[in-house]
């Protein structure tokens, strides 16, 4: 972790302390997007060179496990209330205007294959955006006395001009945003500063308009740890295997023919040796034998690893194989698919502790930065004013929520408010809507039903007062 700005005359970018991280990042990146030849290069050297391109299989597994974390997050919208019905307002519009749930989900997904995701936020002149930006731009540095104490972020793209290199930047401090352009060598070494603006205040000063969000840390590391390390070299040897098994399967389909000599003849045309089989029939001369040569390529043992290998992998990356149905996915109910899938709500659960702090401060710092902007509409919204109600991701069993529900209302555990908000699903101006509504209903229930009778006054008497009374 750095200690002080990166950026400097004669100064790399990226440093070379952080050269590692990058070098991680652009690895991860290529297994996100199918380039395994380039993050697995033995097994491909051993292939003949003429053959790679047709016996190596891509298993992009890597892919598949960053997005379903982001899915179970957010594919299931999760629900934004504010404190008062002002900052309700102005936080359905940040809302809206960003496609915040979105930005959350393409941050998830950086989480999971870098270990790292970033919220970036600024000023357009008109609006508050609320976006990402990729961990590979991104070089921040700490306190020398704490690492997790972090003073700056740089954010800086390289780009080609007129066959120079040069590499944009925003420095982020509290309270300021600097953009710099320098001029860089081709080894990325800063040699000019080509525009240096004046900072910027940003009218937050006791934040930086970076957020980052981290997967699993530890006490000695800051930045987090990518999903794909622990599961890497599995999901190699399954490619192996795999393009292995494929390798035999191609080859037991177009065998060599095993024949005596006399069936050898020469092309008279182009003078080379072939066998004229005259389709698959061949007639034998005594004591000639032709037949095809067959191979046993123990395919049987091949499968049973690759079956070893995917639980290994459901084991380490904690998805639950109930997630891909199946014989895995049967349940009776919602509450024993939860139980199937104990591993995985326990990783989203973790991904929570992460993204919630993270997004509310998010929305905090949007809309001071709107206040400090006079942006229309903006109302200051503090991060203990937000709550979010974060869902599974899985499909509700309506019967067993409102049962459940149900029985704690009964019991008075629960308030009317709290039962409708979880069983529908609904929150905000929905939620009021649907309590009101639900309030005249049982008014004017109250007004239709009849009177109940005296149960203590004689049969006849009861009777006629039900008749009165319309019963």
């Amino acid at each position: 972790m750095l200690t002080s700005n990166p950026l400097r005359l004669k100064a790399k970018f990226w440093p070379e302390a952080d050269a590692l991280r990058l070098g991680t990042y652009i690895r991860d990146r290529a297994l996100f997007d199918g380039a395994h030849h380039i993050v697995f290069p033995e097994w491909g050297e051993a292939l003949r060179p003429e053959r790679r391109a047709q016996i190596w299989l891509t298993i992009n597994w890597h892919q598949m496990l960053s997005t379903i974390w982001p899915d179970l997050l957010v594919g299931e919208p999760p629900q934004f209330t504010a404190a008062t019905p002002e900052q309700q307002t102005y936080l359905d519009t940040l809302i809206a205007d960003n496609r915040l749930v979105n930005t959350i989900y393409e941050v998830g997904i950086d989480v999971s294959r870098y270990g790292d995701g970033l919220f970036n936020t600024w000023f357009n002149g008109k609006k508050v955006r609320i976006g990402t930006a990729c961990p590979e731009v991104w070089v921040p540095w700490a306190s020398p006395a704490d690492i997790k104490d972090v003073e700056g972020h740089v954010l800086g793209w390289r780009y080609e001009q007129d066959k120079k290199f040069f590499l944009d930047t925003q420095t982020h401090t509290p309270g300021w945003v600097q953009h710099t352009i320098y001029e860089l060598d081709r080894e990325g070494v800063i040699v000019r500063v080509v525009q240096e603006d004046e900072p910027k205040a940003t009218g937050i000063d006791d934040a930086m308009l970076v957020t980052p969000v981290h997967n699993v840390t530890t006490s000695d590391r800051y930045f987090g740890i990518s999903d794909y390390d622990i599961c890497e070299s599995i999901c190699q040897e399954e490619e192996s295997r795999l393009s292995q098994i494929k390798f035999v399967l191609d080859k037991n389909s177009d065998p060599n023919l095993k024949g005596p000599a006399s069936v050898v003849t020469t092309n008279p045309v182009t003078g080379q040796s072939e066998v004229k089989t005259g389709g698959k029939y061949f007639p034998l001369n005594i004591g000639e034998d032709v037949n095809y040569l067959t191979w046993d390529g123990q395919l049987e043992a091949a499968f049973k690893e690759l079956e070893d290998l995917q639980n290994k992998k459901f084991q380490l990356t904690g998805i639950s194989p109930a997630l891909f149905g199946g014989d895995f996915g049967r349940a009776e109910s919602g509450s024993a698919m939860k139980r199937l899938l104990i591993s995985t709500l326990r990783k989203i659960n973790r991904l929570r502790m992460q993204f919630d702090p993270a997004v509310r401060e998010v929305i905090s710092i949007a809309s001071r930065l709107a206040v400090a902007n006079e942006v229309p509409g903006a109302v200051e919204i503090g991060p203990q004013d937000v709550h979010i109600a974060w869902q599974d991701g899985l499909p509700q069993d309506l019967v067993e929520t409102a049962s459940a529900y149900s029985t704690l209302k009964t019991a008075g555990l629960v308030s009317t408010k709290t039962a409708v908000s979880v069983v529908l699903e609904k929150g905000g101006s929905a939620l009021d809507e649907e309590l009101k509504a639900i309030d005249e209903d049982a008014q004017k229930t109250a007004a239709e039903t009849p009177a109940v009778t005296d149960q203590d006054k004689p049969l006849t008497d009861r009777l006629n007062a039900a008749l009165t009374n319309g019963g």
